[in-house]
């Protein structure tokens, strides 16, 4: 039987392991993927040669095979979309890029530190990121204006109540800013409970090796936004309310 060779990440090993367990992977060796074991990927049988490990955790869910065995996969003949070439110490990777790039002219050069922000694909999933924020961000807004204007209006007596015993604009105006960023707080903590949650629920189908990180600040961020849009969206309602007439406002039905 004829081998191909594979280094497995140590995140992909582990996975190996538990599909071993699970029956969903055929692997002849007895009990987890280590190096000198065979698996079988793509209809062919790979010989595991090495275990892996990178700081980053995409990488620690895939793993190292021959060029030609993806180019035959994909069906690209040739083709290769990426390659990296390390250096020896002390050598110029200026003059590394200028030599590739005038004789290889349609490849591109660029140092490891640059390659985030050349890579466009990376770009669009940052500034789609930022455009589903900003669409969140307003659809809360305008929850919270929606739900305080509907609060002000089938309160009307109440506060016209409130005004007629001696609260002043501004004690009106308070109460109803402070009701705004109650629910938002409320929504704040619901919404940061439900997000961690649904992110480890969709961990689990994403690939061995990746992980959630959650830190104070993002916690302090979402909650922050949360306060902001509460205070902004009754900001309006407030005002229509300490604007109300004592008078009319006993008369409204």
């Amino acid at each position: 039987m004829q081998f191909d060779f594979v280094m497995c990440a140590r995140g992909l090993a582990a996975l190996l392991a538990l599909l071993l367990l699970a029956g969903s992977v055929e692997i002849y060796a007895p009990t987890h993927a280590v190096a000198g074991e065979e698996v079988e990927v793509f209809n062919q049988v790979f010989k595991v040669v090495g275990i892996y490990e990178s700081g980053i955790q995409l990488e620690n869910a895939g793993a190292i095979v021959a060029n030609s065995v993806v180019q035959a996969e994909l069906n690209i003949g040739e083709s290769i979309a990426m390659g990296f070439v390390f250096l020896r110490p002390g050598a110029d990777g200026g003059k590394v890029k200028v030599a590739v790039e005038s004789k290889y002219g349609h490849l591109q050069a660029i140092r490891t530190e640059e390659f985030t922000t050349y890579y466009d694909q990376l770009q669009y999933i940052d500034w789609f990121v930022w455009i589903v924020s900003l669409i969140s961000v307003a659809v809360g807004g305008l929850g919270v204006l929606n739900t305080m204007l509907m609060t002000v209006s089938e309160r009307t007596r109440e506060i016209g109540t409130l005004r007629a015993v001696g609260w002043s604009r501004g004690r009106v105006m308070r109460l109803i800013l402070a009701e705004g960023v109650l629910i938002s707080s409320v929504g704040g903590v619901v919404g940061l409970l439900g997000g961690s949650l649904g992110a480890e629920v969709l961990i689990h189908w994403a690939p061995q090796g990746l992980q959630t990180q959650y830190t104070p600040l993002l916690f302090v961020e979402g909650f922050g936004v949360a306060i902001l849009l509460g205070l902004l969206g009754a900001l309006y309602p407030a005002w229509q309310a300490s604007r109300l007439s004592p008078i009319e406002a006993l008369k409204y039905e």
